[in-house]
């Protein structure tokens, strides 16, 4: 049997190798210490083989038997490996629908308003996103952008890459991977241009109102009508306007959710727009004006963001609300 010995010194840390080797077997061990007295691993390692010889002494520099050392004592330990992966976000896979009219007037393209976009997980509806300004873009048949189309024909509508952040942003969609390639196809025509005598058509009709208490401090205007002009076809969107004239001053603003009347597209046939002139829809206003003096105003403008810009607009006869004391007995026994 023979026994061989080094010592090395790698940093603080003191490196001693053994071997030893006799008939069939060789061992060789490592161990370290440092020189504060800091207690280390001590890795072992045994090769045993009882047909061949004993392999020469280890070539190993004092350099490379500290790195292997230091190594060892590197590695993480399993527990923490496994707690990692435990933890790990799964994230769910979703496909998206950009859903809206396939067929619009080339003034109107790029209208967040008119669009929704379906979020889906196995083929069921998740979340429904409602597109802000910038959200989308549309392109030719070419693929480049178009920010005003002036030419009819087919087009891409595409969900912009604002679009998608906003969408990541949305809480109910924390978790899902989203798609970032959202399209439809859509087919611009060019819109009816109103003359002089169209433009001072304006007619509309307040057909009902009612006014109903919501919470503590709300209340809510109900109103169906329509209102056409010739001049919607360059302002093309419809705002509601409740005016409190006791106070002097408006006091609510909503966008038109657009109702079909074709009763008054056969009586205004000459009136671009009359068939989608319609609305019917709440609009909640303080619940400390619901008895004051109102009056419903129609409006379309060239503005989506606000209603302003050119507008033109159509006052509706003032509406009050009872607030009469009221009752009836209808039996005694």
């Amino acid at each position: 049997m023979k026994e061989r010995k080094k010592l090395y010194k790698a940093g603080k840390l003191w490196v001693t190798t053994t071997l030893v080797a006799f008939a069939g077997i060789v061992v060789t061990t490592t161990s370290a210490s440092a020189d504060d007295n800091t207690v280390v691993a001590t890795p072992q390692t045994s090769q045993v083989n009882s047909s061949e010889p004993a392999p020469p002494t280890s070539t190993a520099t004092p350099a490379d038997e500290a790195s292997a050392t230091q190594n060892t004592l590197a590695q993480p330990d399993s527990t923490t490996v496994s707690y990692a992966a435990a933890n790990t976000t799964s994230w769910e896979t979703t496909t998206s629908t950009l859903n809206g009219p396939t067929k619009l007037p080339s003034n109107q393209v790029q209208n967040p308003r008119n669009y929704t976009i379906g979020v889906y997980r196995n083929e069921t509806l998740i979340y429904t996103y409602h597109p802000q300004l910038g959200d989308l873009f549309i392109t030719n048949q070419a693929g480049q952008v178009v920010n005003q189309p002036t030419t009819t024909g087919t087009y891409r509508l595409q969900l912009s890459q604002q679009g998608l952040s906003n969408m990541r942003r949305v809480p109910d969609l924390q978790g899902y991977t989203l798609q970032s390639n959202v399209t439809t196809t859509i087919q611009l025509y060019q819109p009816y241009t109103p003359n002089t005598q169209d433009y001072q058509q304006n007619y509309g009709s307040l057909d009902g109102y009612s006014i109903r208490q919501t919470s503590a401090t709300e209340a809510a205007i109900h109103v169906a009508g329509w209102h056409a002009s010739g001049a919607s076809s360059l302002m093309p969107y419809g705002w509601l306007i409740v005016f409190d004239n006791t106070r002097g001053r408006e006091i609510k603003r909503v966008a038109i959710d657009p109702v079909n009347r074709p009763d008054v597209q056969a009586a205004y046939r000459n009136v671009y727009g009359s068939l989608q002139s319609g609305f019917n829809q709440d609009i909640i206003i303080p619940l400390s004006a619901a008895g004051d003096d109102l009056t419903i105003i129609a409006r379309y403008s060239s503005d989506f963001i606000n209603g302003e810009g050119q507008r033109i607009d159509h006052w509706f006869n003032r509406i009050n609300a009872d607030h009469g004391n009221h009752a009836w007995i209808d039996s005694v026994q």
